[in-house]
């Protein structure tokens, strides 16, 4: 839990300049993202996104720093699901540390976390980190729906089962359903290793 509340402070830390920042650029003025309503998101491409929005606005008011914390919060998500997934692929601890804080820290994602209108893409990618931890433990039934998620959320996730199939291909698939680098050892969340019970 450390960890996950560090990858947080850190994310804040990191994109701090960005929470004072105003609607930038592909934002527009901002009256598309501040002024959203359930219809137009449940007709838009993108409705999960339009959504958030929404919800965001109705949470927290229209001003441009919620909207911004918001996507921190996001990128803060994708980090400790980062971290999980480098636990669930059987990476050493620090390594599975260092990942998350590289993906934290890396300069690739701050437009989608400085400019608003790029929530689409925190949004898509949480939804696609999520199916593929679902994947990763077995838990095949979660899979469809948060594909779904992220689609709409942004439609280049639609190239998750690719990245799956990817994973799997690499990973093989266990007995019971989990993925067979998963099943060595299980791992508590302080990183100590625990003996995987026989089946």
């Amino acid at each position: 839990m450390m960890l996950e509340l560090f990858l947080v402070g850190l994310s804040v830390l990191v994109y701090a300049l960005a929470l004072r920042g105003k609607f930038l650029f592909s934002d527009g003025d901002g009256s598309g993202i501040t002024q959203p309503s359930l219809r137009a998101a449940w007709i838009h491409m993108r409705r999960m996104t339009h959504l958030s929005y929404w919800l965001n606005v109705k949470l927290f008011g229209k001003s441009s720093t919620s909207l911004h914390v918001g996507n921190v919060f996001l990128h803060a998500v994708n980090s400790i699901l980062v971290l999980h997934i480098g636990m669930m692929l059987d990476m050493p601890y620090p390594a599975a540390q260092l990942a998350a804080i590289a993906y934290a820290v890396h300069p690739l994602p701050v437009s989608a976390v400085a400019y608003i209108s790029g929530r689409a893409m925190l949004l898509s990618t949480s939804f696609m980190l999520g199916a593929i931890l679902a994947a990763l433990a077995g838990h095949w039934w979660a899979i469809v729906p948060l594909y779904a998620l992220a689609v709409l959320s942004k439609e280049d996730a639609a190239i998750l089962p690719l990245t799956l199939g990817l994973i799997l291909l690499v990973c093989g698939n266990g007995r019971d359903g989990s993925c067979c680098c998963c099943r060595r050892r299980s791992r508590s969340i302080d990183g100590t290793d625990r003996p995987t019970p026989a089946t």
